[in-house]
């Protein structure tokens, strides 16, 4: 009975969906986050989580950590930093092939939607960092989640970008950590 429960369920969805292609799926979760949570207050929140995954607040961030951080933090922010560069350049190089157009419109082709460069570099740098200090996990992954859905609130980016940035992040901080002392031993 269950089995056929599940079935129904599945099938109603997919029913329920079956007229929309992914762009368009992608479109109607958007607009759906956008007016429903829509709020002064939520603007400024999701503004401010979208400017700490920025390119120059994390270049901030991980010269502070480095600066001022024990041995330990700064290995890590080492790790980090290569984490988030490797992330960041498949990033641009999956950007310029897909040249997916922005929800607002028209962009340059490097600058293209899929994938969200915000979402890819905040768990680049999470997957790291939580790895090598797990006290840190989960604050750590809700604020790069929270910097992943500001994109899709404030209409920067579909639900797949950030999607797939987030995976993409992800992957690359996982291979850098299988890397971890080839990586520690380079001297910069």
């Amino acid at each position: 009975m269950k089995k056929l429960t599940y079935i129904a369920a599945i099938t109603i969805l997919f029913i329920s969906f079956s007229n929309l292609t992914s762009e368009n799926f992608d479109e109607y979760i958007s607009r759906r986050i956008r007016e429903d949570l829509y709020s002064p207050c939520m603007d400024k929140t999701m503004t401010g989580f979208t400017e700490i995954g920025s390119g120059e607040i994390s270049m901030a961030i991980l010269l502070s950590l480095y600066t001022f951080g024990n041995k330990n933090v700064k290995e890590s922010t080492k790790l980090a930093t290569i984490s988030i560069a490797g992330a960041s350049i498949a990033c641009a190089l999956i950007k310029f092939t897909v040249n997916r157009e922005r929800p607002y419109g028209d962009c340059d082709r490097i600058n293209s939607s899929f994938p969200s460069g915000h979402a890819t570099g905040a768990f680049a740098f999470t997957y790291v960092m939580s790895k090598r200090h797990p006290k840190t996990t989960i604050p750590l992954y809700f604020t790069a989640s929270t910097i992943a859905f500001s994109r899709v609130y404030l209409g920067k980016h579909y639900l797949s970008d950030v999607i797939t940035g987030s995976i993409l992040g992800i992957a690359t901080g996982w291979l850098i950590m299988k890397n971890e002392q080839t990586i520690l031993n380079i001297k910069f």
